[in-house]
């Protein structure tokens, strides 16, 4: 399947991906598809499972947390948490590139900054697989062939 959404041959996959260096451009807009407003967000109208038990909420198991803190954005998988209609809680790993970013903006008391991309499936492919740190909307850029796009949720 990733074969087939990048254009690749299957027995050329393994050769396409480690030959493509994490340098695409990605771009950041202040306006996007992403931000159009159908109606307020309400979490509780999806099909969120309360996967176990003891769970306290429902969680989304393999959600994309975009953030950025002090120049460098980073794009990974973390399992969410349906805290309100229109929150939602990280569980973010010690050590791991969220965490230490999360960790140096509440040090400094500072902004913790998220965004939105336009999904597409490649770049799940991108988020979870090994880059250097802050370069996975870049590999995603360069697989695509195309500058991909990003946007700010903070109100300036």
């Amino acid at each position: 399947m990733l074969a087939e959404a990048l254009g690749v041959a299957p027995e050329k996959i393994i050769e396409h991906l480690s030959s493509c260096p994490p340098e695409g451009e990605v771009k950041l807009v202040r306006n996007s598809p992403t931000k159009e407003e159908v109606e307020k967000p309400d979490l509780y109208k999806l099909p969120i499972l309360t996967h176990f038990e003891g769970d306290g909420a429902p969680y989304i198991t393999a959600g994309v947390v975009v953030s950025q803190y002090q120049g460098m954005m980073n794009a990974s998988i973390h399992r969410l948490r349906v805290i309100g209609k229109d929150r939602l809680a990280a569980r973010l790993v010690e050590f791991r590139h969220t965490y230490n970013l999360h960790k140096k903006a509440a040090q400094m008391a500072s902004h913790f900054d998220c965004y939105s991309y336009r999904y597409r499936p490649r770049c799940s492919f991108c988020i979870s697989t090994r880059v250097p740190e802050g370069k996975e909307f870049n590999y995603a850029a360069a697989l695509q062939g195309e500058p991909l796009e990003v946007m700010n949720w903070r109100t300036e």
